[in-house]
């Protein structure tokens, strides 16, 4: 659907939007619940209420709570225990515990109604006030059964929680008196320990049995290990010394000499070849700088080396002195050379004598590896593998024998004596009041309600499809809202606002009395006024040449105060001295007409020449404005034709010759099609909207393919604003509709 966009008082809703202070969360938020205040509050009421009585009604009850210690160190002794040495410590072990606990509430009930014996014969609390556990239960026909009664209310009362992330365990109870209270929490406690020890007991005889026969069975296969070992000797003629073969012996010692004497000639031939090494290095360079370890030793060697280093000193001392070829340096050279033959000679002794042990540790090394081939012939090799793995099979045997005989010992003192793995550090001496909290009843109810009053005020506003904001308008149908006008009191016997306000005055004018048209020039500074106003100088903006103006007021649906705009624009015009008409053209239903001068002649009787038109104009010398009443249409059923007729617009013709505005009052868009019909005399089209009231949807559809209303379609009026109540909606510009900002120009409501 396009509509037309005119300029007028309130600039379009492109250019609105980019000066609109951007509204918040926090500001859609408070104007939902400015607007649903009272929905809320009385949702919150309810809430308050129902909390209140819940909380007058209900029995109170009481919580006490045992502690116990869930220590993983085996009840805080460290002993080894035959079901694992492991030391859980992580929260998955202690969750698991409580979840066993948990599971074990049943048994804990019974062993309480047990221990407490509650039967049928018990009294009431001595203090009078009712139990949880009343022993005159008419569904226990028995001591038994009422017992059962009891285990099973004890289960379903026990909380069972871990206290932080701690080993600490909470055992709670709730009852209707403090001292149930907390002698069932203090009875259970005691219980769920006695259960651990009785669990633990059970385990511990059935891991001893276990063993028991596990020992037995090893023991038996032991003896027959053994017996296997010797008759395997007996058969095969085998002699053992400390545990091992003679032959093993024998060949273990054999084999530790071969690996001395293999090591010993490793060591002559190291020698050998070193010393051979040095002789050589002697006859090349003829010098006797290489030596070897056992010529460092040698006497004969050293003193030698000692008189060749002299020598040497000498021969180079003397060279300098008297000369290379002098007789004393030749015969130092003489002497050296002489040294290093004797030096040579007992080299190659030493070589000579590392050779002859070389040979020897050879012929050493040959014996031995001869006797260690005897001694491995001379065993059977089937007979010794056998014979080691029997030995070995019996070992293992007698290790598992060994084990099982020290786990049995101590699973048998364990279960004679078995620490239990939880224990109490603190019974339960009070109870405090546990349900019902009224504080926490109450914060929750008033949470519910407040919750249920936002849904409830979301829920009304999703489905509130009525015109609320100018901002809405302008998005909705693509047109400027010229004004606001604001609810004013009509006086009406049904109630029904129209916008108006009669004056009762007794010798005023038929105008004055019955429509309020001097309501604008009465109160000037209200925002009724300053909105007719505003209406005005958008018509005044969009006229040419200053020409008289012809406005048509219409809306969607019939009551929406389109007649009291007209009228009221008309008389505003009047009071600043325009010539001003005010027509009414609603042929089908007259509502100005009607209120003004019922039965006066007026269009009808000018379209059908019963009248001339001056005749049928009225005038009112009070407000100087001039009426031209529809006249008696009430058998009238081709207003639309009437409308459309060349009289119609020679009626408007002449009427612009004479008067600076012609405010017409229209039929409504929706029932009847007569203001489609008017496009032909109508300069500007002014849509009155109910606030509040009007379904969006219905004055869409209202403007839908009215291209010739459109076309010149000055703008929306939202009429009947609760002008206190359209603030709640504006969000961050509900600060505009205040009025303190317009007191200091006279503004009053």
């Amino acid at each position: 659907m396009h509509l037309a966009r005119t300029p007028g008082l309130i600039t379009g809703p492109d250019e609105r939007t980019r000066r609109d202070v951007p509204e918040t969360l926090l500001h859609t938020c408070l104007g939902l619940a400015r607007r649903q205040f009272w929905v809320i509050l009385a949702c919150l009421a309810l809430a308050a209420s129902a909390g209140g009585l819940y909380v007058a009604l209900v029995q109170p009850t009481f919580t006490a709570s045992a502690t116990m210690l869930m220590d993983p160190r085996k009840g805080g002794v460290q002993q080894k225990s035959v079901l694992g040495d492991a030391l859980p410590g992580d929260a998955g072990w202690i969750d698991s515990q409580i979840g066993i606990l948990n599971l074990e509430k049943g048994e804990v009930g019974q062993s309480v109604a047990k221990e407490l014996q509650f039967g049928k014969g018990q009294t009431p609390a001595k203090d009078g006030s009712d139990s949880n556990l009343n022993p005159n239960s008419p569904t226990a026909k028995s001591d038994e059964q009422f017992a059962q009664q009891v285990a099973g209310a004890v289960a379903g009362g026990l909380d069972v929680k871990r206290i932080g992330l701690s080993y600490l365990v909470g055992i709670g109870f709730s009852a209707s008196t403090p001292a149930e209270a907390i002698k069932i929490a203090n009875a259970s406690a005691d219980a769920y320990v006695r259960l651990e020890l009785q669990h633990k007991y059970e385990t511990l005889r059935q891991a001893s049995d276990w063993l028991l026969q596990r020992y037995q069975a090893l023991r038996d296969q032991a003896s027959a290990a053994d017996r296997a070992v010797v008759e395997f000797k007996s058969k095969h003629n085998i002699i053992t010394a400390g545990g091992k073969l003679i032959s093993d012996q024998q060949m273990t010692e054999v084999n530790n000499r071969l690996g001395e004497a293999r090591a010993k000639v490793a060591d002559e031939q190291a020698k050998l070849s070193q010393v051979e090494s040095v002789l050589k290095e002697q006859e090349t360079s003829g010098t006797v700088d290489a030596t070897i370890s056992d010529a460092l030793q040698n006497p004969i060697i050293t003193r030698l080396r000692t008189q060749y280093l002299d020598l040497v000193n000498k021969e180079a001392d003397w060279s300098k002195r008297f000369g290379h070829d002098h007789l004393a340096v030749v015969n130092l050279r003489n002497q050296e050379h002489d040294i290093r033959n004797s030096t040579h000679e007992e080299l190659s002794r030493i070589a000579e004598s590392y050779k002859s042990d070389l040979e020897i540790g050879k012929r050493n090394e040959q014996e031995l590896e001869k006797q260690l081939q005897d001694i491995v012939s001379e065993i059977p090799n089937d007979a010794q593998i056998t014979l080691r793995a029997l030995d070995s099979s019996a070992q293992s045997y007698h290790t598992f024998y060994d084990n099982f005989l020290t786990t049995y010992t101590e699973s048998v003192q364990q279960e004679t004596s078995p620490f239990p793995d939880t224990q109490i550090i603190a019974y339960a001496t009070w109870a405090y009041p546990s349900n019902p909290s009224a504080i926490r009843v109450i914060t929750i109810a008033l949470l519910a309600g407040a919750g249920l009053g936002i849904g409830f005020g979301v829920l009304r506003e999703a489905i509130d499809r009525s015109f609320r904001t100018t901002k809405q308008v302008q998005t909705a149908l693509q047109v400027n809202c010229l004004a606001l006008i604001p609810l004013v009191k009509d006086g009406s016997r049904d109630g029904r606002s129209t916008g108006q306000e009669y004056i009762r005055e007794p010798n005023a004018s038929r105008f004055t009395r019955t429509t309020g048209l001097r309501f604008v020039a009465e109160a000037p500074f209200s925002r009724f006024a300053e909105g007719i106003r505003a209406i005005k100088l958008a018509v005044d903006k969009r006229s040419i040449n200053n020409s008289s103006k012809i406005i048509g007021l219409t809306s969607s649906v019939p009551r929406e105060g389109k007649s009291t705009i007209a009228a009221a624009l008309a008389a505003f015009a009047a009071h600043v001295g325009e010539r001003v008409i005010l027509v009414d053209c609603d042929l089908r239903k007259p509502a100005l007409s009607r209120s003004l001068f019922p039965n006066a002649p007026g269009i009808k009787e000018v379209i059908f020449g019963q009248r001339s038109l001056e005749k049928a104009i009225l005038h009112d010398p009070a407000t100087k404005l001039s009426f031209l009443s529809a006249g008696n249409v009430s058998q009238l059923s081709n207003t639309s034709e009437i409308l459309a007729s060349d009289a119609m617009k020679a009626i408007f013709d002449t009427l612009k010759t004479k008067y600076d505005y012609i405010v017409v009052d229209l039929s409504p868009l929706a029932p009847v099609v007569d203001v489609r019909a008017t496009t032909g005399f109508i300069d500007f089209y002014i849509f009155a909207v109910e606030w509040g009231h009007t379904d969006v949807n219905v004055v869409q559809e209202a403007l839908k393919d009215t291209h010739g209303i459109q076309d010149n379609l000055l703008g929306i009026v939202l009429n009947k604003v609760n002008m206190k109540a359209i603030a709640r909606y504006e969000g961050g510009r509900a600060k505009y509709y205040r009025n303190k900002y317009f007191s200091d120009y006279g503004y009053t409501d």
